[in-house]
């Protein structure tokens, strides 16, 4: 019954995209196109080193966010402003690949105000899966891609200092462009 439930619904959503008006599905091969992004890198692409126990940015990633709601929002803080986590696209989806580490400890949040921005650097080195670790575990096989930064960004000082994901800000508020990283 499982079985002939799923074929007649699978059926009608066949037979209603027939009718005009209708769109195919978009294409999950490439990531989102450049749109309208609260936070900028300072290039479109980044060099990494690459070895059988590490993985490495050359540089850091420089990147900007500018606070386009009508209030103050907060980032996290340990003695500065938490640094976003990394996530890369992988078969039409964003996976999370990579997290600094983070000294546990608290301090007053970082709060930007309406139409302000914040600069700060993003630093990455990690160990590769199976090795031990140098800072953090780097997560996919393959280096070579495009990846996007998504921060911690909250619509209250008092959800920032609890880390309470709850109360974050909508994640396109608080995702970067896309940008690609290679191999050198």
């Amino acid at each position: 019954m499982d079985a002939l439930f799923r074929m007649s619904v699978t059926g009608l959503i066949a037979l209603a995209c027939l009718t005009p008006g209708c769109e195919a599905p978009p294409s999950n091969d490439a990531p989102p196109e450049a749109g309208d992004y609260t936070i900028h890198t300072d290039e479109s692409g980044y060099e990494a080193d690459v070895s059988e126990t590490h993985v490495k940015l050359k540089r850091p990633i420089r990147f900007t966010f500018t606070n386009r709601a009508p209030q103050a929002v907060y980032v996290p803080s340990c003695q500065g402003a938490v640094s976003p986590i990394l996530e890369k696209w992988v078969a039409g989806l964003w996976v999370f690949t990579f997290s600094p580490p983070r000294i546990m400890c608290r301090s007053e949040p970082l709060e930007i105000a309406p139409g302000d921005s914040h600069t700060q650097a993003f630093h990455m080195s990690a160990g590769r899966p199976g090795h031990p670790r140098i800072f953090a575990q780097w997560a996919p096989e393959r280096v070579e891609g495009t990846y996007r930064l998504v921060w911690q960004v909250y619509r209250s000082r008092e959800a920032a200092l609890e880390e309470d994901t709850t109360a974050l800000v909508l994640l396109d508020a608080r995702t970067s462009n896309p940008f690609r990283i290679r191999v050198d």
